[in-house]
């Protein structure tokens, strides 16, 4: 008999390099195969820093409708190496006790 077809993706799974949480952000930027990550409008509250070690461009899916909150209690990036491109996105509530 014919192979069945492919089943379609599940409604509640994002596209690859699509986020809508900070987990999703967190895995996506583990994920050295995606290299364009679209976020969702909403607030990624953050409790440990974004740690970026290669080419990567985070876009907001709706300019300004996201807010990527340290919450006061962390840096939000740290930027080893590549080329970071940020767009659209609000930034607020980082913090550092050391400046490497």
């Amino acid at each position: 008999s014919p192979p069945s077809p492919p089943s379609p993706p599940s409604p509640h799974s994002p596209p690859p390099g699509h986020v809508g949480t900070t987990n999703e952000l967190e895995v996506a930027l583990a994920d050295a195969s995606i290299s364009q990550i679209l976020l969702a409008p909403g607030i990624y509250p953050l409790t440990s820093q974004l740690t970026i070690a290669r080419d990567v461009s985070l876009t907001a899916l709706v300019p300004g409708t996201v807010l990527l909150d340290g919450q006061g209690g962390t840096r939000i990036f740290y930027i080893t190496s590549g080329v970071v491109q940020l767009s659209g996105l609000n930034i607020t509530g980082g913090y550092a006790t050391q400046v490497t």
